[in-house]
């Protein structure tokens, strides 16, 4: 049976095992990094073509879903500083597509999406007031940046891909009999269906699904640096809004 907790207490516990405190890892932000462990250890042993490339179909949604978590985290946030709509309301209830990085930083430059996400002045008034290293902050805004941008590529060029493989897992293990471009038919591919709201025709389109060794670990490297993003999400997020977890944060960087 439901246990109606108060929304503090229910982000604090989230922030706490989701993101983890300090040094410690979190476990929900660690979720999609556990799982492409497993895949690649997978794709380093198997040897038979079918079986290699359900485990990469495999890794490419843990890198879908990925995208949508720091999209998540970073559209709760934003709407925490702009609208002070809390944390989780954001979190668990947001729609289809409002996640979407690129929508979410919506062509911003790198000042305003850093102001917009909470690493401007006001965040290095705070890392003053409480004892934190400058080094810090610098070292967070870089990090985020850097990944925001790079992770926001990837998946713009993947949109299509990624929501087939995520919702039916609409991908074929190659494009024999569908696809006749030269080299594409040995290629896996996804369906998609477009329909004509003016004259009701359907249309349906294949997209090749091409990979290579290395994005297959671009995307390993991709999904096992999010958990520090986010975690750098979270704690400028926790050195605004949360007290306590604030304290605990800072004791264990030794700070108090």
């Amino acid at each position: 049976m439901p246990t109606e907790i108060s929304p503090l207490d229910a982000e604090r516990t989230f922030f706490r095992d989701f993101f983890g405190v300090g040094s410690s890892p979190g476990f929900g932000s660690q979720l999609r990094k556990a799982a492409a462990q497993a895949l690649m250890r997978a794709y380093e042993t198997k040897r038979d073509e079918l079986q290699k490339r359900l485990v990469v179909v495999n890794l490419h949604q843990q890198t879908c879903l990925t995208f949508e978590d720091i999209g998540a985290v970073m559209l709760a946030v934003e709407r925490k500083l702009s609208k002070n709509v809390d944390f989780l309301e954001t979190y668990l209830t947001y729609a289809p597509g409002e996640a979407y990085i690129s929508k979410v930083v919506a062509d911003k430059e790198d000042k305003e999406i850093l102001e917009t996400f909470g690493f401007g002045e006001e965040l290095q008034d705070l890392y003053t007031e409480y004892g934190i290293p400058r080094e810090e902050l610098w070292r967070g805004r870089r990090n985020f940046l850097q990944h925001i941008k790079s992770v926001a590529g990837t998946q713009d060029e993947r949109k299509t891909i990624c929501n087939k493989m995520k919702h039916g897992a609409v991908v074929l293990s190659h494009g024999g009999g569908i696809i006749h471009g030269a080299g594409e038919a040995e290629q896996m591919c996804s369906l998609s269906l477009v329909r004509d709201k003016n004259s009701c025709i359907n249309h349906w389109n294949t997209e090749s699904f091409f990979y290579s060794e290395k994005e297959v670990r671009f995307w390993f490297e991709m999904i096992s640096n999010a958990p520090s993003l986010l975690k750098t999400l979270a704690f400028q997020y926790v050195i605004r809004f949360h007290p306590v977890l604030r304290q605990e944060w800072l004791t264990e960087m030794g700070l108090t």
